[in-house]
Parts: structure tokens; sequence; C-alpha cells
């Protein structure tokens, strides 16, 4: 679904994610006092499950297992998430794609702000949620440090089609093999600044963890 690993002409590579969500993302709102608060249950489990909406003010902690295990363990990934209406939205698309790869590229050319935050938390929930939440998507060091500290630049790789099919292309080239690189660049060339803004952040802050 994500492209995977960023390599260069040198054999070395900044990666972006690696696996599969594989799982759900539902969203469900509480009516609370001064307007509507959004919540949502990010799961990493192909069961499709939503929190139950009330009235209260200022609207209701979130009752999915999900939920309340990732607030309670990821709390900074939980507000990251859902402090942010592009990834709340994110989820909710994707929630509705099944294996629609179309509905995929939309989604994340559509809410590319909140691609980031949702991968974060997605990596916690495995990490510490695995039995409520389900799934095994889990990040390296290196990729954390991307989603956290080139979220801006990557959120903009992703939202774009040719950026993510050339990240995909290259992930899938042997190691110092320049020729299948060169093939990726030659197939997907719009994708090439959003690549190197990824790389150029990557290689500025994050060299200790890459």
């Amino acid at each position: 679904m994500l492209p995977l690993t960023i390599g260069s002409g040198c054999g070395d590579s900044f990666v972006f994610g690696s696996g599969n969500t594989g799982g759900t993302a539902t969203s469900s709102s509480s009516n609370g006092q001064g307007g509507q608060a959004t919540t949502s249950s990010m799961t990493n489990n192909p069961t499709t499950s939503t929190g139950q909406g009330g009235n209260g003010q200022g609207g209701q902690e979130p009752t999915d297992p999900c939920d309340e295990c990732t607030a309670s363990h990821c709390p900074e990934r939980h507000q990251g998430c859902f402090g942010n209406p592009a990834c709340l939205a994110l989820a909710d698309c994707l929630s509705k794609c099944g294996d629609s790869e179309d509905c995929v590229n939309q989604c994340l050319g559509a809410h590319s702000d909140g691609i980031s935050d949702l991968l974060l938390m997605l990596n916690c929930q495995s990490t510490v949620c695995v039995e409520p939440c389900g799934g095994t998507t889990s990040y390296s060091n290196c990729e954390i440090c991307i989603y956290e500290n080139c979220a801006e630049q990557l959120n903009k790789c992703y939202g774009f089609t040719p950026c993510r099919e050339l990240a995909d292309c290259m992930n899938e080239c042997p190691a110092f093999d320049t020729g299948c690189l060169q093939q990726c660049h030659n197939k997907w060339p719009d994708g090439k600044p959003g690549v190197d803004a990824v790389r150029e952040c990557a290689y500025n802050n994050c060299q200790g963890a890459c």
C-alpha cells in the first residue's frame, strides 16, 4: 500500500515505511458542548469497530478497546492523530478502501497532512496495544525519526502518486543496482523532487537513527 525504502545510487537508503497497515481505520463522532468533537478508532485489526457517540461537555472519551489502549499507552501519538483533522479524515477514508489501490491513492492525496501522524500512531498501537488493536505494523528507529522530523516532506511525497510509485520502485531494487534505480527514475521522473526532499531531510536530521 505504501512505499517502503528510498535508496540512493550508492546503495544506501532512507526508509519511508515498512509493511502494510493491514487493517481498518474507523471513525465516529461525539456531540459535545460548543460543536462536534470527532473521535476515531484506528486499528490494525481487520474487524471494523466504532466508538460510541454521546452527548456531553467536550465530547465523550473513546470507548473502543483499541482507542482506550492507545489513549492510555500512546498518549502523544494518540493526541497527534486525534488533534489532526487530516489524520482522522485519512483513517476514515482508508477504512472504506478495502483492496482498492485507486481508493488508497485518492485518500492519501486528499488527506496527505495526516499521513505521518497516522503511521506513528499505528506503530505505537502495534508495539503496546497488539491485543486490542491487532496487526503487526511497526517501524524502525530510522522510519520513526523521518516521520517525526520530516513529516512535511514525507506527507507531500506520500500524497503524490508519482513520488510514492518512485519510492516503491526504488525499494524493489537490489542494493547497489544503479541500473534498476535509473529505470525507476525514468519511469517516474515527476516523483524525483519529492523523493530527494525526503532523503535530504533524513540525511540532515536522522543520520544517527538511519
